[in-house]
């Protein structure tokens, strides 16, 4: 016997039904299309981690774009921070920064010095500049050193840079393998001194098969040769992200061959007295880009010995990582 359902009965069930299927339509949320991840923001900052705090708007960092003011930032704010501070500091500034497994390394011979740490989606290294005597011999080991990397065979570098990036390069692997075993990309930052050795690490790093997703460099002194430089540009093309500060007077140290005719000439009236001239005269060698931008075209740089001494102590004092870390702040310095 077949059991019929009333008109009453069945116009209940068909009301609950339809509302039930409304229920789970609102319940069910459609799937937005993929945003682009903020990988690390500024909101984590406090004042006394970083200069010229707090900020009027929220920095973001993204290694997935390009080179951009957020990023520009970021990067130098973790460039900053890669100078000594008390012990401990670094590290409460990285882990309020959201930064895991922290290891802060030295180089006793060259006291080459930076950390590298892990975030939720990169793994970053930075080096740090010049702050200690023994950095300053690096810095006028200006002797031109051939550095064998794919594409060249006339390559030659600064020396003391590269003997910097030679005792701290096991660090650089180490960050490299702990990047590969989380899948996640290395960002390699550096201002200074510490953007030469992050510059030379990370072509290391790729001619031996591995290498970084970026590479950062701040008031970077010239590296190398023409030679070095094309090479670099073309192995790393959009990876290397380098910023200037205009009036910078580092980034055109040391000298090229369109300043060797002068200092042969001081070297002459002035060496028996300052025998580092005569050093500069046989090494002026070095690229003649500007170095503002990995792809600039090539031109003579301005020479600190054409600048005007008020010009000279104004561009130092733009070199400090603390005028960079403001300047990209608040727009001063701007990249695009």
């Amino acid at each position: 016997m077949k059991t019929m359902l009333s008109p009453l009965t069945f116009a209940a069930t068909l009301l609950i039904l339809t509302r039930a299927s409304t229920a789970i339509a609102f319940n069910v949320q459609p799937i937005a299309p993929t945003e682009t991840v903020s990988l690390w923001s500024s909101e984590s900052f406090s004042e006394g981690d970083l200069p010229c705090l707090p900020l009027k708007h929220e920095r973001t960092f993204n290694s997935s774009s390009d080179t951009t003011q957020d990023n520009a930032y970021m990067m130098m704010a973790a460039s900053y921070i890669s100078y000594s501070f008390w012990p401990g500091k670094r590290e409460r500034i990285l882990t309020s920064w959201g930064f895991k497994e922290i290891k802060i390394f030295n180089s006793e011979r060259h006291s080459t010095n930076g950390y590298w740490a892990f975030h939720d989606n990169f793994v970053l290294l930075a080096l740090r500049g010049t702050q200690e005597p023994t950095d300053l011999l690096t810095d006028l080991s200006v002797q031109l050193e051939s550095f064998e990397i794919a594409g060249t065979a006339d390559s030659r570098v600064h020396s003391g840079f590269l003997a910097s990036m030679r005792s701290i390069y096991d660090k650089l692997l180490e960050a490299e393998r702990f990047a590969k075993q989380k899948k996640v990309p290395l960002i390699i930052a550096g201002h200074s001194l510490g953007g030469a050795i992050a510059l030379l690490g990370a072509l290391k790093l790729k001619n031996e098969g591995g290498g970084a997703a970026a590479v950062w460099t701040f008031g970077l002194p010239k590296v190398g040769n023409n030679a070095f430089y094309e090479t670099a540009r073309k192995q790393l093309g959009p990876q290397w992200h380098h910023i200037n500060q205009t009036i910078d007077p580092i980034p055109t140290l040391p000298f090229s061959k369109h300043d060797k005719p002068t200092l042969l000439k001081l070297a002459a009236d002035y060496g028996d007295y300052l025998p580092l001239l005569n050093r500069f005269a046989e090494n002026a060698g070095y690229w003649e880009h500007n170095g503002k931008k990995p792809d600039d075209t090539p031109q003579k740089s301005e020479s600190v010995l054409q600048q005007k001494f008020t010009k000279i102590a104004r561009g130092f004092w733009k070199h400090l990582p603390r005028s960079y870390v403001c300047d990209l702040a608040d727009g001063s310095l701007k990249v695009n």
